[in-house]
């Protein structure tokens, strides 16, 4: 849309409008590089003005880089369940194959998250509120998201859009985003027999997402070893790149 007002009109990109003022001053500044060329000057180099004058980086380009220039992104969503206190073996597991990996909490996860291993593993901090007005970006794009453990409350309110926590909203914007997702729900057995949550499973495997469970496992093996869940984020990976899979559904 283009947005006007005194002594300026600039188009906003209405999904990314915060990028609008920062594309628009890096174009004038190569418009004027080009109009001292004209005049005999400085020799621009077309490749990077195309590169600006178009977007920034957007998300399909930078999954053709190596992954050298820039690793794969990771986000790995920990809802409050007995696994969430051995996350960080997930996230050396996947770093081990090239994912550069941010870590999500809700809430009430925070009591069982070992913090600083988390964060000794990815040298960030665990993210579990919103960012405040004038506070910089913290997380890049996502490539991949991998949502475990996923408690009875999380898939629930995750795939009926009740987005009343960071990590909730995270998730209801990045299935809109059609961001590669894997569910590893944990839960007791009588909430797995709850009618609302196999309703609910079905409703996020129609939006795209991937879920990894099987009711009738023993309780002791309900949650999948980390590197089964590594494994599955690799298939689904292939799939989509494969087109196997028309959006990651299980």
């Amino acid at each position: 849309m283009a947005e006007h007002g005194p002594g300026r009109a600039r188009v906003r990109d209405p999904c990314r409008p915060w990028e609008a003022p920062r594309a628009l001053a890096r174009g004038l500044t190569h418009a004027r590089e080009l109009r001292t060329h004209a005049q005999g000057g400085l020799k621009p180099t077309c490749g990077k003005i195309m590169h600006v004058l178009v977007s920034p980086v957007d998300r399909g380009e930078r999954r053709n880089m190596t992954h050298s220039e820039n690793p794969r992104v990771l986000y790995v969503v920990a809802c409050a369940a007995p696994a969430a206190s051995t996350v960080q073996t997930f996230v050396s597991l996947a770093k081990e194959q090239g994912w550069r990996v941010f870590v999500v909490g809700t809430p009430d996860a925070r009591s069982f998250l070992d913090a600083p291993a988390v964060e000794a593993v990815t040298g960030d901090p665990i993210r579990v509120g919103y960012r405040m007005p004038g506070e910089p970006k913290a997380l890049p794009l996502a490539d991949a998201v991998v949502v475990a453990p996923a408690t009875f409350n999380t898939i629930n309110k995750w795939a009926m859009g009740v987005a009343d926590n960071f990590a909730v909203a995270l998730l209801c914007e990045l299935t809109g985003f059609r961001v590669p997702t894997l569910a590893v729900p944990l839960l007791k057995d009588a909430l797995a027999r709850h009618p609302a949550f196999p309703r609910n499973l079905d409703t996020l495997r129609a939006m795209g997402v991937k879920v990894l469970f099987d009711p009738s496992a023993p309780r002791e093996q309900r949650m999948p070893c980390w590197d089964r869940v590594l494994a599955e984020l690799k298939t689904m990976i292939d799939d989509r790149s494969t087109g196997g899979e028309e959006h990651g559904h299980a």
